[in-house]
């Protein structure tokens, strides 16, 4: 396999580096437009792709400032009706995935929101208090508990 390279690193490592507010909104929208744009990709393909694992951890940055997603382990094909099973990393899956629900692409839309407060924050939008337990967050992103974000 032969990917290209995206040497600048993550959009996680980039936005842990920056800190809360340390990235301009005009950057953050190139980079979420990027991502967007690449999601509207894979989920207008004949059968649509649910990539399943939207983070800034799996976003690369080329030299040049593109965005490129990455890690497609989880990724899976629309091609018998929506999905059901859970897959991806708990604090970006959306509350459909984590309750077993059926969804499709629209998951992925609740994982780039997440990784969009991730880039303005700095980090992780539903853990940025270390008390937090894993599971407790999964439970208020199920009941529709939101964090407060500062912009």
């Amino acid at each position: 396999v032969v990917l290209e390279l995206a040497a600048a690193g993550t959009v996680a490592a980039m936005a842990r580096a920056l800190g809360p507010g340390g990235i301009t909104e005009d950057s953050a929208r190139w980079v979420f437009r990027q991502l967007a744009d690449g999601l509207r990709y894979l989920h207008s393909r004949n059968p649509p792709l649910v990539h399943r694992d939207i983070k800034g951890a799996n976003l690369l940055l080329t030299t040049n400032g593109l965005v490129k997603i990455a890690d497609f382990g989880l990724a899976r094909e629309l091609t018998a009706g929506p999905i059901r099973d859970v897959a991806g990393t708990p604090g970006w899956m959306a509350p459909e995935v984590i309750a077993e629900s059926d969804y499709e692409v629209d998951a992925d839309v609740w994982s780039a929101a997440c990784t969009l407060v991730e880039i303005l924050e700095g980090g992780h939008p539903w853990l940025r208090n270390d008390h937090v337990a894993r599971l407790a967050m999964l439970y208020l992103v199920c009941i529709g508990s939101f964090v407060t974000v500062a912009r």
